[in-house]
């Protein structure tokens, strides 16, 4: 099943969501826009980008949106 939570920034503004899997506890991060963003995979413990290049090492999924919002 997956679940949707809804990520606002200070201003209470949507800038993305977090679909996240709770059979697999993956998740994958979407831009406000619709645009896929990146993803963490529960197994391997790390963050990827959209072209699964690897971000870091534990769960920085919500940083994906911050820095897509901050360019």
């Amino acid at each position: 099943m997956i679940n949707r939570e809804i990520i606002k920034d200070r201003n209470y503004k949507i800038i993305g969501f977090v679909d996240y899997n709770t059979e697999t506890g993956d998740k994958t991060v979407v831009a406000f826009s619709g645009k896929i963003l990146g993803f963490y995979y529960k197994k391997f413990d790390r963050t990827e980008d959209f072209n699964h290049r690897i971000i870091g090492w534990g769960d920085q999924s919500v940083s994906l949106l911050y820095n897509e919002n901050s360019k």
